[in-house]
């Protein structure tokens, strides 16, 4: 904005605009600013041999979240059991991403529950898919839940360990 010795804006006059560094940010004559690439670029108009400028820092944009895996794939718990799984966020070009949000929920949580962490309790015996979920990209994993196996035989035993019994004759 241009303004003469009391503070009036003026309007009209020549205005050239320059970028200290193009490979940052790219000014046109209208004054609109491109941002090119990650750094710090001054930018300064010029009117009548005043000038005027400002200091702009161009950060990179987040990368989002292009897929969402999870590890293992697939598992299988008695009930009781628990089992830790891993997320992992990976960007369009397969480049993994790290400090992303993830949510895990369970499609049957009668079978298995899932903490915010990822860790899956066994519930009871059926099916489950666990899903994990950052930024709208979701990967999952399916769980087989088995009763555990009967306790096997140790020993036997009869009780009373003696009986005695009387035998009589008909006849």
């Amino acid at each position: 904005m241009l303004l003469d010795s009391t503070g009036t804006q003026l309007t009209g006059r020549l205005i050239t605009w320059q970028s200290s560094n193009t490979g940052v940010a790219t000014v046109v004559q209208t004054g609109d600013v491109t941002a090119v690439a990650a750094g710090t670029a001054t930018i300064s108009a010029t009117s009548e041999g005043k000038s005027g400028s400002s200091t702009l820092t161009v950060t990179p944009a987040p990368v989002s979240v292009a897929s969402v895996s999870v590890a293992p794939a697939s598992v299988s718990l008695q009930v009781g059991s628990t089992v830790q799984l891993l997320a992992t966020t990976r960007d369009a070009n397969n480049n993994v991403l790290t400090g992303r949000v993830i949510t895990w929920t369970s499609n049957n949580p009668g079978v298995s529950s899932v903490s915010v962490s990822g860790l899956v309790t066994a519930v009871t015996a059926g099916s489950a898919t666990i899903t994990a979920t950052s930024e709208g990209k979701s990967g999952s994993s399916t769980l087989t839940v088995t009763a555990p196996a009967p306790v096997p035989v140790a020993s036997v035993s009869v009780l009373p360990a003696e009986q005695k019994f009387s035998f009589g004759c008909r006849r």
